[in-house]
């Protein structure tokens, strides 16, 4: 009778751990989708109005080179090396939501083009969805090693792998 309740019990562990696990996994579900066209091309449609709240407060704004980092303080970003405080809070609430809810690491204006990293391996490969301000440019990324038009006007999937750029 003893050992049936410490099977029980043991069972009963398992399981909770199993929801508990299917439970961090299921809430950022979209990470675990492989780093490809399609499946930016999903992610996009999910997070669009987010990502257009940034593009628009990116797009009018004075500077040509900004970096936002999950890492940093939430209301705030890269001007060059200075911090400049983002004045639009509907833009920090969709940039914090983009971080912390649907899996984003950075957001980068350069010159014509911001992009959302979505998907990182270490320190040499990034991917993930580009914008570019003038329609009839392709997006300027320092490492770009992949460009795929999305559906809509624009946007792009890329990939920035250093190794393999540096080998061309």
């Amino acid at each position: 009778m003893k050992k049936h309740k410490i099977i029980i019990i043991m069972i009963i562990s398992a399981v909770i751990l199993i929801v508990v696990i299917f439970g961090l996994i299921w809430g950022n579900i979209y990470s675990l989708l492989p780093s490809n066209k399609n499946s930016a091309e999903l992610i996009f449609n999910k997070d669009c109005k987010l990502l257009e709240t940034v593009i628009c407060y990116l797009e009018n704004s004075e500077y040509e080179s900004v970096y936002i980092y999950e890492t940093m303080e939430s209301g705030y970003m890269y001007v060059h090396s200075d911090r400049v405080k983002i004045t639009d809070e509907a833009v920090v609430e969709a940039i914090d939501q983009l971080f912390r809810e649907r899996g984003y690491s950075s957001i980068e204006r350069t010159g014509n083009t911001i992009c959302f990293v979505r998907w990182t391996r270490l320190m040499d490969f990034g991917s993930g969805i580009a914008y570019t301000i003038s329609k009839e440019k392709e997006p300027e990324l320092q490492f770009l090693t992949k460009i795929e038009p999305l559906s809509e006007s624009g946007w792009y999937y890329y990939e920035e792998d250093y190794n393999e750029w540096r080998l061309k």
